[in-house]
């Protein structure tokens, strides 16, 4: 079984191939939990996984490899680490990203009772509806240059 992995083209430069698909990656289970209303902990939504586990849904990165990035994020100020498990023995960490305006397109906005809140802002949609109901696909220009 084949499948596709997706990262966005500005993660990468910004933080290279590697940390933009784990930014995709984290960035798609975290916006699950938002959904479902899971892993909320200290006012940010989590997602957590064992670094084995990931080497096995990206099988051209060992469980070595994985640590690498995960710390390079962590580092980088892209992600913070966590414990939230059930079990004390059981370490698998949970991660939840610094910046959620970024990369989750949510930020802290003001509610009257003067307390933070988070606010989903809208996110520009790279399709857009067709007569009929069809969605159509825009293209978007192409990039002249190179991160």
């Amino acid at each position: 079984m084949s499948w596709t992995y997706t990262f966005d083209e500005q993660d990468a430069c910004d933080h290279g191939v590697d940390v933009a698909v784990m930014i995709d990656n984290m960035r798609r289970w975290i916006r699950k939990n938002m959904t479902n209303g899971d892993n909320m902990h200290d006012g940010r939504y989590w997602t957590y996984n064992s670094k084995r586990a990931w080497s096995l849904l990206y099988p051209f990165w060992s469980a070595k490899q994985v640590s690498t990035i995960l710390k390079k994020m962590i580092d980088g100020g892209i992600l913070i680490a966590g414990n939230y498990n059930k079990t004390p023995y059981d370490r698998t960490l949970w991660y939840a990203f610094v910046d959620e305006g970024r990369y989750l397109g949510i930020e802290p906005s003001i509610v009257p009772n003067g307390t933070m809140d988070r606010a989903e802002q809208h996110v520009v949609a790279r399709r857009q509806p067709a007569p009929g109901g069809l969605v159509r696909h825009v293209l978007l220009p192409s990039r002249s240059q190179t991160c």
